[in-house]
C-alpha cells in the first residue's frame, strides 16, 4: 500500500495513524512494482478505522466453478437461528450492525473463518442466498393470502 506521499514502508497494523492509504498492485508474473500511479480514490484503506472502501465489489459466481449446486428449500430454518445485532466497535466507537461470529458459527460454520491472531471472521455475501429464497417464499404466502381474501 502507498500513502499520501513519500517512499518507505507503511505498517498497516499501525491503527493509531488515522490516514487513508491507496492499495497498489504488483505485476502478477514478477511480484515487482517499479512505479505506481495513483489516479483514483475508488479503492482506499484506513487502518485506524479498519475501513476498506471501494466503488463496487464483484464475487466470482460462475456455474462452471461450482459442484453440488442445490436450491435452498427452507431458508427460514437457517434464518430463524441467526440474530442480527447492533454494536459499537471498541477501537473506533463507531456504531454498526451485523452478526456475532461465534453465534453465527453454530448455524453456518462454513461461513466463519479465523485470522492468524485468533479473531473470527464472517463471509456475509452467502447470506444473500437465504434472504432471496426467504423473500420468494414469503411472497408466495402473501399471494395465496390475497387470493383467498378476494
Amino acid at each position: 500500500c502507498g500513502g499520501g506521499g513519500g517512499a518507505g514502508n507503511i505498517n498497516l497494523s499501525d491503527v493509531t495513524t488515522n490516514a487513508t492509504f491507496y492499495p497498489v498492485f504488483a505485476n502478477a508474473t514478477s511480484g515487482n512494482m517499479s512505479t505506481a500511479y495513483l489516479n483514483s480514490t475508488l479503492l482506499t484503506f484506513n487502518p485506524n478505522s479498519g475501513t476498506l472502501t471501494a466503488q463496487d465489489f464483484n464475487t466470482l459466481s460462475d456455474v462452471t466453478l461450482k459442484d453440488n449446486v442445490e436450491q435452498i428449500d427452507d431458508p427460514f430454518t437457517i434464518l430463524n437461528q441467526l440474530t442480527g445485532m447492533g454494536f459499537t466497535w471498541k477501537n473506533s466507537g463507531k456504531k454498526s450492525y451485523g452478526v456475532i461470529a461465534q453465534m453465527f458459527e453454530k448455524v453456518l460454520p462454513d461461513l466463519v473463518g479465523t485470522t492468524p491472531d485468533g479473531k473470527k471472521t464472517v463471509n456475509y455475501i452467502p447470506i444473500i442466498a437465504f434472504l432471496l429464497e426467504a423473500v420468494k417464499k414469503q411472497q408466495q404466502d402473501i399471494d395465496l393470502l390475497k387470493k383467498d381474501k378476494y
